[in-house]
């Protein structure tokens, strides 16, 4: 919460590059960075690291709506894995979402979220071509853009 304040104070607009894997910061943290970054205070964050941080449903809505409308145009590479509570509501509303194109998305990262269905997987996949992402086969070594599970 402690960065969003700092972000929302418009400081960071230069910001191309945010980790905050494994600081456990939560619903509660990624909400208040998304209600920052929704008033086009990160507008040229290219690289939004997530990994471990107990994200549930709360968190990613709040993200993929301020993605959604615009608040992170730069953003290629979201990092949202090893948060294993992440539900099918919030996997439709990073569907609804992205597709949009308000984002440059190159990779989605839902690697280790164990409750993502071949479904909701399916649906992402059919989502984001619109955004001219690659899907890369997570066999494939040789592949470094795509969503990966």
């Amino acid at each position: 919460v402690a960065v969003s304040k700092v972000i929302a104070t418009g400081v960071l607009k230069k910001l191309e590059e945010l980790d905050l894997g494994g600081n456990q910061i939560g619903d509660t943290g990624v909400m208040a960075l998304a209600e920052a970054a929704g008033k086009g205070t990160l507008p040229q964050l290219k690289t939004l690291l997530l990994e471990g941080n107990q994200i549930g449903d709360a968190g990613v809505i709040a993200l993929a709506e301020a993605a959604g409308k615009g608040g992170l145009p730069q953003l290629q590479f979201l990092v949202l894995g090893g948060n294993s509570t992440i539900s099918q509501q919030a996997q439709d509303a990073l569907t609804a979402a992205l597709p949009n194109c308000h984002v440059q998305l190159k990779e989605l990262d839902l690697f280790g979220n164990s409750t993502i269905s071949q479904q909701a997987k399916n649906a992402l996949k059919a989502a984001l071509p619109d955004c001219g992402v690659e899907f890369g086969d997570e066999d494939d070594d040789d592949d470094e853009e795509g969503v990966f599970f």
